[in-house]
């Protein structure tokens, strides 16, 4: 978890957050002040308090959207 705890951003798609160890990446990220973009249509464990972002769309539509938006 070294790399979730340096780091600046972490793109979370389609993950209800209950799979352990792997949801405790972005609440690492997040804790140590880093950015945390979910993209998934439904609720999931991670919530406001780890997403800076919330997308909810499903995979696809949420990552052609945020493709759209990086290269402008």
């Amino acid at each position: 978890f070294e790399a979730a705890e340096a780091a600046d951003f972490c793109l979370v798609v389609g993950s209800t957050g209950l799979v352990y160890p792997a949801a405790l990446v972005p609440t690492t990220v997040a804790r140590n002040g880093g950015a945390v973009v979910e993209v998934d249509p439904g609720s999931t464990e991670f919530g406001d308090e780890v997403a800076t972002v919330r997308v909810k769309l499903g995979a696809v539509e949420g990552l052609t959207l945020l493709d759209a938006l990086v290269r402008g």
